[in-house]
């Protein structure tokens, strides 16, 4: 009769244990609980957002500061590497040196080529489009690493308080399971002397 006792004691513990664990949402694994993981994962997620803002925010600042300055934005990497300026770098490079031969096989009262200056403009008026599309863009890149950051910090933050109240939970099944883990070690020995 004792041994019947124990073992609904026993009973009564566990099934405590997994309501307690299902009632307050607890799901575990070898590494911890999931708000643990979820926590370590965006603070990740977090120190990288920060990197690429911090690093698209000190090139928008250069180009500020040259732009500023009347400093020469062309010379900057991101308008550098824009494949649609350098194409329209090297037809402005031929364009010049096509004006370059030809006033140096003619002399200044030879009649000046019109379609070959209006080219230089428009060529030089295209890049100049093309270079505030790249600062406007890259203005854009740093309002969205700005975004992507703020919403892992308030995501970060959310998780704090699940993972506060998950730490309030789990000290009270971490409670039960030692209630549980008692009952059944009074049971096996009950049951081994009875054996």
């Amino acid at each position: 009769a004792r041994l019947v006792e124990l073992r609904g004691n026993l009973e009564a513990s566990e099934t405590a244990v997994q309501n307690f664990r299902h009632s307050a949402d607890i799901v575990e694994d070898k590494q911890g609980t999931v708000t643990a993981q979820q926590l370590g994962e965006i603070n990740s997620q977090l120190v990288q957002a920060r990197s690429a803002r911090l690093e698209v925010e000190s090139r928008y600042n250069t180009l500020q500061s040259i732009m500023a300055r009347g400093g020469d934005i062309e010379s900057l990497a991101d308008i550098m590497s824009s494949p649609v300026i350098l194409n329209l770098r090297q037809q402005l490079a031929d364009l010049k040196r096509k004006q370059s031969e030809k006033q140096n096989k003619y002399t200044d009262l030879y009649p000046a080529d019109k379609s070959l200056a209006s080219e230089l403009a428009v060529l030089q008026q295209q890049i100049d489009t093309e270079v505030k599309r790249v600062a406007s863009s890259l203005a854009n890149g740093l309002e969205s690493a700005r975004d992507r950051e703020q919403g892992l910090e308030s995501e970060l933050a959310r998780l704090k308080i699940q993972f506060g109240e998950g730490s309030d939970a789990e000290v009270k099944l971490r409670l039960l399971e030692r209630e549980s883990d008692a009952n059944r070690a009074v049971y096996e020995a009950y049951l081994s002397r009875l054996k």
